[in-house]
């Protein structure tokens, strides 16, 4: 067998048996990486659907502070409005406009609307008398620190009164952040706001902050500062807990978040927090943190908001994992039935390859066995033409295939005696009638011009339906063998003609002795 067939062969199975277990391998891998980036590009949008949810979140709550806030603004501009018809609203008509409003269904947090007048030192105790005179007969002037200055601002009236103990009389300019906010909101003409401060009237002392809105004489020029001090009725204000005030803005947003509200920067004084899980929000980090800052009644907060346990279960943190998994069960399944496919595929083609090398063993083996029995083979068309000679018909016929391609049998015979034109025309016959034919022997002309005996057996081949196509068969040189039959019957020739001969000679003698 050929070496280098033997080895491109060994090379083949070596492929087939490494590439049948590499393929899954390489497929299971690659559907692996697809599965774990499918499974990751879910998560990126799971995780961006849940910050776009918690961003809408952000926005209510922000939305419901703002508004908590500009609700008692809308509440102290209602009774501007009553002033700018009655500016001098007394102590019975002030009480009937709050009494008016549902103060504490509609302003959650508020404890209540007062007005605060600007009181010149020197005019201090005529503004007491009138005062008292005005159904308020033990009203009384209250200061907190700086009881020294010009102008005193004090809270003339303030409603409901059994909510606002202590209130009535107070000269909120007697405390820096009072004076600074109530200052303010008159020179700017726009609600104004303190920073965290304890109201008198809060019992339980919790952060609160006093809310003021301006109230001007009506027609008066306001175009800067001065003319609107110069203009200035009065303040309307309202003293708001912080916690009333923001109560519930997480339950109304059904936003599932928890927010902090600072009085500054992000780390200057708490004002709020909603604080869901008590002592246990310190020590969580939230998944989702959202920093920003507020203007809330013209001041400057801060409000940061982040996810609550609870919003972050409604998160889908599964799915990715389920992609995940199907897409590693998938791969792991198609990576099997590919190696299933493949090793069947393997085995078939071994098969077929020891099949394939079983034919050309039998095909080597009766190429053999012909090459033995015969020099060498040959084929002809329909027309009885020769098509085809082996390799080796030049070694033994001694001319070359070309000079007889194209030609029939009986265009090279050469006649002599021994060369019966008998069994050519019987040879003829078998030719003619598409017949088998074995060791049919022939006399040719070589190169040298001697005569050469040739021996051939031939078949018939056909097509599937039967035509006719030619011999196909094998020959050999028998010149030898010939020449030594031709011999030994010559000899046998001779000898029978020598006993002719000599029993003739015998038959005269006894003749000859019987006539004597």
């Amino acid at each position: 067998m050929n070496p280098n067939f033997t080895l491109a062969n060994s090379l083949k199975r070596q492929w087939l048996r490494h590439s049948g277990t590499r393929l899954p391998v390489i497929v299971f891998l690659l559907g692996l990486g697809l599965a774990v980036a499918t499974a990751l590009l879910r998560q990126n949008q799971v995780n961006m659907e849940a910050e776009a949810e918690f961003q809408r979140g952000v926005q209510r709550v922000t939305s419901e502070i703002r508004h908590r806030f500009g609700l008692p603004v809308y509440g102290l501009k209602g009774l501007q409005s009553v002033y700018a018809v009655y500016p001098r609203l007394k102590r019975a008509e002030f009480v009937a406009a709050v009494e008016a409003r549902n103060l504490r269904g509609e302003f959650p947090g508020v404890r209540g609307f007062g007005f605060i007048a600007r009181v010149a030192r020197a005019d201090l105790g005529a503004f007491v008398a009138a005062e008292r005179a005005d159904g308020a007969p033990q009203f009384a002037i209250r200061q907190l620190i700086d009881k020294e200055l010009d102008d005193l601002l004090i809270i003339k009236f303030i409603e409901p009164a059994r909510a606002n103990v202590g209130a009535m009389g107070l000269d909120i300019g007697s405390e820096a952040a009072r004076r600074t906010a109530a200052q303010q909101a008159v020179d700017t003409g726009i609600p104004a706001m303190t920073r965290a401060i304890t109201l008198v009237q809060d019992q339980r002392q919790s952060v609160g902050v006093l809310m003021f809105v301006p109230v001007y004489a009506q027609g008066a020029n306001l175009g800067n500062v001065a003319q609107r001090r110069a203009s200035l009725v009065g303040l309307l204000y309202a003293p708001i807990v912080i916690n009333e005030l923001l109560e519930g803005v997480n339950l109304a947003t059904a936003s599932g978040l928890d927010f902090e509200l600072r009085q500054g920067a992000p780390d200057s004084t708490l004002l709020f927090t909603s604080n869901t899980l008590g002592p246990q929000a310190t020590a969580r980090v939230p998944l989702f943190v959202s920093a920003q800052p507020a203007l809330l009644a013209g001041r400057e907060m801060s409000l940061r908001v982040f996810s609550t346990p609870e919003f972050e279960s409604r998160i889908n943190h599964a799915l990715p994992w389920r992609v995940l998994a199907t897409g590693i069960l998938l791969s792991a399944l198609l990576a099997l039935l590919l190696r299933q496919l493949s090793t069947g595929k393997r085995r078939a083609e071994l098969l077929a390859e020891r099949m394939t090398a079983q034919l050309r063993h039998d095909e080597e083996r009766s190429n053999d066995f012909s090459v033995c029995a015969s020099d060498w083979r040959w084929e002809t068309d329909e027309q009885q033409r020769f098509s085809y000679f082996s390799e080796n018909f030049e070694k033994f016929y001694g001319r070359k295939p070309t000079q007889l391609l194209g030609q029939r049998r009986q265009d090279l015979w050469a006649f002599d005696a021994a060369n019966s034109p008998k069994a050519v025309t019987d040879h003829l016959a078998q030719l003619e009638a598409h017949l088998p034919f074995k060791d049919f022997e022939y006399q040719v002309r070589a190169n040298d011009g001697a005569m050469a005996w040739i021996s051939v057996t031939g078949r018939p081949f056909f097509d599937s339906n039967g035509r006719f196509l030619g011999y196909r068969g094998v020959g050999s040189v028998v010149t030898a063998r010939k020449q030594v039959e031709i011999a030994l019957a010559l000899e046998v020739a001779n000898r029978a003609e020598t006993e002719r001969v000599f029993n003739d000679w015998l038959r005269l003698q006894s003749a000859a002795l019987d006539a004597c």
